[in-house]
């Protein structure tokens, strides 16, 4: 079976970093953002609309906490922790994945 291509469209918006929208070829769409300096801080699943400073609104929410350039917890729409890495040496490098 051959899979269509996914979609991707990028977004800019000014103060607030970068915005990247993906259509998966199953109708899944993925919204990412990314802060100024290019690091995606969170990501929204299935997004059911747009609110006034056009962020997605609806779907499932999901942030990344950065300790530099490192992502060392992932959290929900609540802002609870639901999952934490222990960095390597390297960049993107995890030594463990510890779920909540």
């Amino acid at each position: 079976m051959v899979q269509a291509p996914a979609r991707l469209t990028l977004y800019n918006k000014r103060a607030l970093g970068r915005r990247a929208k993906l259509v998966r070829s199953n109708g899944t769409t993925m919204v990412y953002g990314y802060n100024t300096s290019g690091l995606r801080v969170e990501s929204v699943k299935n997004p059911t609309g747009v609110n006034m400073a056009g962020l997605p609104t609806g779907g499932t929410a999901l942030r990344y906490l950065l300790s530099g350039s490192e992502e060392i917890a992932d959290l929900d729409s609540g802002r609870n922790v639901i999952r934490r890495y222990i960095p390597g040496a390297g960049i993107d490098e995890r030594v463990a994945q510890l779920d909540a």
